[in-house]
């Protein structure tokens, strides 16, 4: 599958940071050295980021960048850039502008995120289906973009049987070379793992702005999800990448979420630990995102 164009969002300046710090850290020949890898096919080395600024000043955006492998474009986008919020009607009109232009081959959603197993703190799980739930703790979005006919069914990605493809192909050496770069949580006695798998869900608990409420709406939004499909693959839980998956319908979706926190233990496990938790999270998301990327596009990272 060719691809010219993939656009990636991300929702939160904080998570955006790690992420970005995997891409521009420097390496070296001995590739263990870095976090991402030296080349992204035999004899081409890892693009760097570039800035990505506008001549109108109207995106001078600080987490606003592009990678080019070869003839793909990859865009980076932090829906806090345009504003820090955690209101999804507002959201909506942002995802929207990270599509303007030439229609993306494939759109990524990045998140921090809890997970219904437990001891997955520090995980990343990867996917490609999305599933929104509102549990009314505020009054329903009143803007125009508000993907209303989107809640409470699972929504597919048409990139789902290419995605399954590579992820049979995948060689253990890239597990290993992801694994052995990952960094260990303050909080969780798992071993975090990569989780990859098209079935994976990204359950979205959207219209929820405080996160104390999560201890209430994130079992909410699980339940709805089973519901809909008892057999459901719930990957993770958060409150934009089924949001993003909504909006950019029909372009081909992919989701990584970083397992910051295990289903109903926000407070426990991220609340005390709120900067390293959530780094640790992001930061191994990046990592995946990282090795993944070569992948995707017909290359191999050595």
């Amino acid at each position: 599958m060719k691809f010219e164009r993939i656009v990636i969002i991300v929702n939160k300046k904080w998570e955006a940071a790690p992420v970005q710090s995997v891409l521009r850290a420097p390496y070296s020949a001995a590739t263990s050295t870095s976090a991402r890898p030296l080349t992204w096919t035999t004899g081409k080395r890892y693009p760097a980021p570039n800035d990505w600024p506008d001549s109108e000043s109207k995106y001078n955006f600080e987490y606003r960048y592009t990678l080019r492998f070869d003839d793909l474009r990859v865009e980076f986008w932090c829906l806090a850039d345009f504003e820090d919020t955690s209101d999804s009607g507002k959201k909506c009109a942002y995802i929207l502008e990270t599509l303007a232009g030439q229609k993306p081959d494939l759109v990524v959603a990045l998140g921090t995120a809890a997970s219904v197993l437990q001891s997955a703190q520090g995980s990343v799980v990867v996917g490609c289906r999305a599933f929104m739930h509102d549990p009314q703790v505020n009054a329903k979005p009143s803007q125009p973009e508000w993907p209303a006919n989107r809640l409470d069914i699972i929504m597919p990605s048409a990139y789902a049987s290419a995605f399954a493809e590579i992820v049979n192909d995948l060689p253990t050496a890239w597990s290993i070379d992801v694994r052995r770069r990952l960094l260990k949580p303050s909080n969780g006695n798992g071993s975090h793992q990569v989780f990859v798998d098209p079935e994976f869900i990204a359950v979205g608990d959207v219209n929820v702005q405080d996160y104390s409420k999560y201890k209430i709406t994130d079992p909410l939004t699980v339940d709805a999800c089973y519901k809909a499909d008892r057999n459901a693959k719930i990957g993770s839980i958060e409150t934009t990448s089924a949001l993003i998956r909504a909006l950019t319908d029909p372009a081909p979706f992919l989701f990584l979420s970083g397992i910051a926190n295990e289903l109903g233990f926000f407070n426990r496990d991220v609340t005390d630990s709120e900067y390293t938790q959530n780094f640790v999270a992001a930061h191994n998301m990046g990592v995946v995102l990282a090795w993944l990327l070569p992948v995707l596009v017909g290359g191999y990272p050595r």
